[in-house]
């Protein structure tokens, strides 16, 4: 299959106060919220197409399209306790889309992995598409919440919670997991690896989100719940935008939002 040059945009805080403000309210006002470049938007590249990712809970060398990897360092990537020694030392994001699905696969590093039992969710992942790239930002927060974490037994959980936010900056929720076309996971205790598989059906979740299509444009962000053990201490590995309060001010000014999202955009 011919391969199509696309581009994954994440909207970052990695932007100095002076380039924030260089931008007035008045000029910024007339971007839409796929078009922030001027409050540090950056853009990493990607391709269309490839061969179908076999969902086993294994992932191949080459296996995906793309491949993306994620340490502290990562730009876009923040910690919700400076002082706890047990994040995943690397989360990599495998990424192949075809004319019906999407294919993710995510290889997380972690020393420690607390299975999930009942509904007491322990590590998980929470990765996040919004499918909605209307002109006006409290659009561009509806998004999916694909949840994923291992039971007690060795199982799959996986959820998909939809959120829609209104003007007024809230949101209704609802769950349908019917996006699902195939999941698997597995965790090597040993290798301190655990491995996330989906394929999602790409017509499924434009149905579920009110739109005829997914587009080319959507967004993305995760949360990676960790911990140190089985009983005690736990916090967040987060891929998103984290802004600071002259940038959250900056943004407010031009459209009424605090951007939190990183925006895929592939057109």
């Amino acid at each position: 299959m011919k391969k199509f040059t696309r581009i994954i945009v994440a909207i970052l805080a990695m932007v100095t106060l002076a380039s924030l403000v260089s931008v007035s309210a008045g000029a910024s006002s007339t971007l839409k919220p796929t078009d922030y470049s001027a409050y540090g938007q950056q853009t990493l590249k990607a391709e269309f197409g490839g061969v179908p990712a076999t969902v086993d809970g294994v992932i191949e060398a080459n296996e995906y399209t793309n491949v993306f990897k994620f340490t502290q360092d990562t730009p876009g990537v923040s910690v919700s306790s400076n002082v706890f020694p047990a994040y995943p030392s690397e989360i990599e994001l495998y990424l192949t889309e075809d004319t019906d699905y999407l294919y993710l696969g995510f290889i997380v590093h972690q020393t420690y992995y607390k299975y999930r039992v009942g509904n007491t969710a322990g590590s998980y992942m929470a990765f996040s598409l919004g499918f909605d790239m209307g002109d006006t930002f409290y659009q561009s927060m509806n998004r999916n919440t694909l949840t994923l974490n291992i039971k007690d037994d060795g199982t799959l959980f996986k959820a998909n919670t939809i959120m829609v936010y209104g003007a007024d900056g809230k949101y209704t929720s609802s769950y349908n997991s019917d996006c699902y076309a195939a999941a698997e996971a597995k965790r090597d205790d040993t290798a301190g690896i655990t491995v996330y598989e989906v394929q999602l059906k790409k017509a499924v979740l434009a149905a579920n989100n009110g739109v005829e299509s997914i587009g080319s444009k959507y967004y993305v962000h995760f949360i990676q719940k960790c911990h140190i053990d089985a009983t005690s201490g736990d916090a967040e590995f987060r891929y998103r935008n984290v802004l600071s309060d002259e940038a959250k001010d900056a943004v407010r000014a031009a459209d009424g939002w605090e951007h939190r999202l990183l925006l895929i955009s592939f057109p």
